[in-house]
């Protein structure tokens, strides 16, 4: 089953000033697309839970992501991204 992934423009932003600012600008847009497969694919079995089993946080370096699942949507909204 697919999730629709959501990347709000704060959290666009933030991710465009990691990948500006890095040194290795290639392995931030590889783990942005791998982050971003795991998301569509499969957001419940990547990461691990937080406060909640649908709220988690995904580590794939460079980046770090926090994320909430809406299951009856089918739906991943990305809470933001960090540089590791």
């Amino acid at each position: 089953m697919r999730y629709v992934v959501v990347w709000p423009e704060r959290v666009t932003e933030d991710l465009m000033s990691i990948w500006s600012l890095a040194p290795d600008p290639t392995a931030v847009a590889a783990s942005t697309d791998r982050i971003d497969y795991h998301l569509t694919f499969a957001p419940l079995s990547f990461g691990e839970s937080r406060e909640s089993s649908l709220r988690r946080v995904a580590y794939l370096a460079p980046l770090r992501v926090e994320y909430e699942v809406v299951e009856d949507d089918k739906r991943v909204v990305v809470l933001g991204v960090f540089a590791v």
